[in-house]
């Protein structure tokens, strides 16, 4: 999504910058619009952007009410 692709670079930088210290990323992804409900157009974007952390799908908005997500 577009909030995922304008955070990545500083997301990138960080996991980079800190992994050595002990930084651990994980990303969580909650799909908003039907294309990005299908784990394979997720992973399809992973493999695009290079992501190399794991990326877990909140397909149930779990974790995006826990965090107040608005």
């Amino acid at each position: 999504c577009g909030n995922c692709k304008n955070n990545l670079p500083a997301i990138q930088r960080l996991t980079e910058k800190f992994a050595k210290q002990g930084l651990v990323t994980v990303g969580i992804h909650t799909p908003e619009i039907e294309i990005e409900k299908k784990v394979e157009n997720v992973q399809k974007a992973i493999d695009k952007h290079k992501i190399t952390y794991p990326v877990l799908v909140d397909g149930d908005y779990k974790m995006w009410k826990a965090f107040g997500t608005q």
